[in-house]
């Protein structure tokens, strides 16, 4: 069972959400209209999955509202929408979504996009964590490492900034590395 938050303005959709979510075995923990009120909700509820919709009450709108809750949550967002404009679906194409399904919409694709959201946003997140971890081995390692490509340096470490007399890696990245090496 997952916990879902919906943001959709229109009670009636609302009302087909609640029924469709009770069907597939999945809990709706709160529904809202603004993204003031989805923020505040994501807070307390801490849902699995949002779905939102794109035109809400208030100041921000669907896509700016995902925006601020996967920064804030790393909660994944499914865009659930009437509208299909190709700025608005290029807007929500490089958001950081987990979907976007078209009303109206029927309850088998609202179960699959669901448990995809929830799985892959878990998969993303294991992923970040052991990227993490190796960035953190890397930078903290005793050895110096340079990573060079096409003859450019793409990464230092902390240990390799002392043997490049800087401390900024920016200062580095992206010069030629062997203007660095001398005799050759």
């Amino acid at each position: 069972m997952r916990k879902v938050l919906v943001v959709e303005d229109d009670r009636f959709i609302a009302a087909i959400f609640t029924m469709f979510l009770r069907d597939i075995g999945h809990e709706m923990i709160g529904r809202c209209q603004s993204g003031r009120e989805a923020l505040d909700l994501c807070r307390l509820h801490k849902p699995d999955v949002v779905l939102m919709d794109i035109h809400l009450d208030g100041d921000w709108d669907g896509i700016q509202t995902a925006d601020r809750i996967t920064r804030e949550f790393h909660i994944p967002v499914i865009f659930v929408s009437s509208d299909t404009d190709d700025d608005v679906i290029g807007r929500a194409i490089v958001s950081d979504s987990y979907g976007y399904l078209v009303k109206p919409i029927n309850k088998k694709e609202l179960a699959i996009s669901i448990d995809l959201a929830y799985y892959k946003h878990r998969v993303d997140q294991e992923l970040k964590q052991r990227e993490k971890g190796y960035r953190q081995f890397i930078s903290e390692s005793p050895l110096s490492i340079v990573i060079v490509s096409d003859g450019k340096i793409q990464y230092l470490n902390n240990n390799a900034l002392h043997l490049f007399r800087s401390h900024y890696i920016e200062d580095l990245m992206g010069m030629p590395f062997l203007k660095f090496v001398d005799g050759l």
